[in-house]
């Protein structure tokens, strides 16, 4: 289901060029331009998007069955 958010979210924008970074700066970009405040951090060489007030919570509290935990 949440896949399904993201390519319409996603849909009409260009796939960014640049490599991994570039591609987190535009989701955290994105998920700002919803009303959304994240930011990316980095952790054991992995990248975690860290969001403050996400936007797509309405999506939880309607579909409890996409809660990760």
């Amino acid at each position: 289901m949440l896949r399904a958010v993201g390519r319409r979210i996603a849909d009409g924008r260009a796939v960014p060029t640049g490599g991994l970074c570039r591609r987190l700066e535009v989701v955290v970009t994105v998920l700002g331009e919803l009303g959304g405040l994240a930011e990316v951090e980095e952790h054991d060489s992995a990248f975690v998007v860290r969001s403050h007030s996400c936007p797509l919570t309405a999506v939880v509290v309607g579909h409890p069955e996409v809660y990760a935990g």
